[in-house]
């Protein structure tokens, strides 16, 4: 069953840090920042699919981080699939960036460090499953 989490029901000083709390919640330990102040906005619809779960987020301009420290405290072990919907972002990782404009998709993973850059606002479905669900035993060789 689907649930949804939304920052519009809180005080508009408070959207920001809840936001954080939200996507930390439903994805992973993560830092999340954005100039847009109290006009911050976003919403997250999350629903199980087996061992994975299936997620559309719609928000505003922000940047999304996970970083060493946030690994090191973690054991959080999953790569994220993203679609675009509506508008762009960025994804950095390893070196590599990629835009992900509507109809496109890209993957990364979450125990290496990543930033998400949305310069407006978009809308995404994504989609975390557990490593091991994807690479049965290849990730423990490279390690």
């Amino acid at each position: 069953m689907p649930v949804q989490f939304a920052t519009d029901g809180v005080p508009a000083y408070r959207r920001l840090a809840l936001w954080q709390d939200i996507v930390c919640d439903v994805y992973v330990q993560l830092d999340c920042k954005s100039g847009l102040g109290t006009a911050f906005n976003g919403r997250i619809t999350r629903a199980p699919l087996g061992e994975a779960s299936c997620t559309e987020v719609s928000s505003q301009q922000q940047r999304v981080y996970r970083t060493r420290s946030r690994i090191a405290r973690s054991s959080e072990d999953f790569f994220l699939i993203a679609l675009g919907k509506h508008g762009v972002g960025g994804i950095t990782q390893d070196g590599r960036e990629t835009v992900l404009r509507p109809g496109e998709f890209a993957i990364y993973d979450t125990t290496r460090p990543y930033e998400l850059q949305f310069d407006d606002a978009f809308t995404q479905s994504s989609c975390r499953c557990r490593a091991t669900c994807c690479c049965a035993g290849s990730r423990a060789r490279k390690r």
